[in-house]
């Protein structure tokens, strides 16, 4: 619990598909109506072109305050990232057992290649 909310925050990288795109919209509408009835909400997707390509490299200050190269090959672009959010982490977990998200098994075995989920929690912004 930070700052009193047990409101629950997930990252959902994705990689999909393509050559599926209708049965993974038809997938996420299905999963997005039975996230509904556990209190869940797809907040945000965030879409990358096919074929696009990561930085050259990525800068990244290490604890000795040395900066990091991290190669191209090292980072994978997902095609969709979904911010969702639940009441709580409970809520998030019976969506998760829900028997109706689990009967969409074989369609999502089709359409989704690879996901990677980071529970979390908002923090407050950043002062002006």
């Amino acid at each position: 619990m930070v700052n009193g909310s047990t409101r629950l925050t997930v990252v959902v990288w994705l990689r999909i598909n393509r050559a599926n795109q209708a049965e993974f919209e038809q997938f996420e509408t299905k999963a997005a109506q039975i996230m509904r009835t556990h209190g869940g909400t797809i907040e945000r997707r965030i879409g990358f072109r096919a074929g696009s390509a990561p930085p050259a490299s990525t800068s990244l200050a290490g604890a000795s305050g040395r900066s990091l190269e991290l190669e191209r090959a090292q980072i994978a672009l997902p095609d969709e990232i979904h911010i969702v959010t639940f009441p709580d982490p409970a809520s998030f977990e019976r969506y998760r057992a829900d028997p109706d998200l689990k009967a969409l098994v074989d369609l999502r075995s089709r359409v989704i290649f690879a996901t990677t989920v980071w529970p979390g929690f908002d923090l407050p912004p950043f002062l002006p």
